[in-house]
């Protein structure tokens, strides 16, 4: 109905207890005239970030969960320290405790909902 032939999304890995991406499942249902693609599946989540930030795109933290994050990485921008910061956080690990609720380590990405981001400039933005 409105030409719609392709469906690209950031996704890069399934969430929870998914054994395929959603996304996938739906075009499938649309049939043979709609496909999904992909770019980010399975990548290097550190290699993606550090790409974003090599091509000078400015990036700022949206909504953060805990255990992970507090209020003050709210409209803190995604750079190479909040990077160095996040890959601290992965290599301090889960407490006992954490482990035990089930919370999963921190996703570089924010796959699991972590944290969401705004872009707010970049080499592809006319104006900020």
């Amino acid at each position: 109905e409105h030409g719609v032939k392709v469906i690209c999304t950031g996704d890069m890995d399934l969430i929870g207890t998914m054994e395929r991406n959603w996304i996938d499942r739906c075009v499938e249902q649309v049939g043979d005239d709609m496909r999904c693609y992909l770019p980010l599946w399975k990548k290097d989540r550190k290699e993606c970030l550090k790409a974003l930030l090599d091509e000078g795109f400015e990036i700022i933290f949206s909504c953060v969960k805990s255990p992970f994050f507090d209020g003050s990485w709210i409209n803190r921008n995604l750079d190479w320290r909040a990077l160095q910061d996040m890959e601290d956080i992965i290599e301090r690990g889960l407490t006992v405790d954490q482990i035990e609720r089930g919370i999963k380590p921190l996703d570089l990405c924010g796959e699991r909902g972590e944290y969401h981001t705004m872009c707010v400039d970049g080499p592809l933005y006319e104006e900020k």
